[in-house]
């Protein structure tokens, strides 16, 4: 898999680390920050206070990735399927195959199709709803996946935070959406900062010319340390809250497509109800008629037997 660009991480997460990556990111957007942390207090009563920082610096995705991440774990021939047309497609163009490249162009059609319609299916299958935004950001992940090997890699591992996007040239940036290690498994990061990265970790203090730290530097490190950490865990609730709030988006939209669904079936039903009121009043204007009609008649025989 790719590497992605910023610091190093950790060469070798814990196997608890991997198992928790595994599991968060197959879980639903609103249940993932309650079992974020069951998982990381459980690394901490075992004793690895390691593992557990690891597992509280793991993202959130929002609800388009979930989607992918289901989608390959559901369908991983649907998935397997556009990872491989990728590449035959990438070799054609690295072969400047014009030929092959637009024979595949139905192919591609049908592959970026499956897959938004994987994942659809996917989502239904969890009895939620993907919306069109959603749909449309699964659709530009698989469109990512044809152009970029690094992004496909990334999907390939079921362990998006966020989707992608290829502008047509260039690689696909990768940045904040997953971070490789050296077992293959894949943690967030931050660009620049790097969640779960070395310069979360390491001493930041400096040493002086005889190799003794200066106790006032070090200070100003720690201090600085300690900013950057609140600074990072300000930027990670300000992305759960843009996360919930996308997904409040993707809720507060189908509730208002199905109310105007259930607004037109009103009306429908309204105007049904008013013709039959019309008609109803019209039957009730005759019947008095009718009736009148009939007073008049009784009253002119009476006359004439008396």
């Amino acid at each position: 898999m790719t590497a992605m660009s910023g610091p190093d991480l950790e060469a070798a997460p814990a196997p608890v680390v991997v198992s928790a990556a595994r599991q968060l990111y197959d879980c639903a957007p609103d249940l993932f920050i309650a079992r974020r942390k069951e998982l990381a207090s459980e690394a901490k009563a075992n004793g690895d206070k390691d593992a557990a920082a690891q597992i509280g610096r793991l993202r959130k995705p929002d609800v388009a990735a979930w989607a992918i991440n289901r989608t390959v774990r559901s369908s991983p021939e649907v998935a397997a399927d556009l990872v491989g047309l990728g590449a035959r497609m990438r070799a054609a163009q690295a072969a400047l195959d014009v030929d092959s490249l637009q024979q595949m162009r139905t192919e591609r059609d049908a592959a970026v199709t499956a897959f938004v319609g994987a994942a659809v299916d996917a989502v239904a299958a969890e009895g939620r709803r993907l919306g069109a935004a959603g749909q449309e950001a699964v659709r530009a992940t698989a469109i990512a996946v044809l152009a970029d090997a690094g992004a496909s890699d990334a999907v390939a591992s079921a362990l998006l935070t966020k989707p992608l996007s290829y502008s047509g040239f260039g690689e696909v940036d990768l940045s904040d959406a997953v971070a490789v290690t050296g077992s293959g498994v894949v943690l967030t990061a931050l660009s620049g900062g790097g969640e779960g990265g070395q310069a979360a970790t390491s001493d930041p203090s400096e040493v002086s010319g005889t190799g003794r730290k200066s106790d006032d530097t070090t200070r100003e490190a720690k201090a600085e340390a300690a900013r950057l950490e609140r600074a990072r865990e300000a930027v990670r609730e300000a992305e759960e809250e843009e996360a919930r709030a996308r997904e409040q988006v993707e809720t507060t939209g189908a509730a208002l497509e199905d109310a105007e669904e259930e607004l037109a079936e009103a009306r429908r039903r309204y105007d049904l109800a008013l013709r039959a009121a019309e008609a109803a009043r019209a039957a009730d204007a005759d019947a008095r008629a009718a009736v009148s009609s009939a007073v008049r008649s009784r009253r002119k025989a009476e006359a004439r037997l008396r």
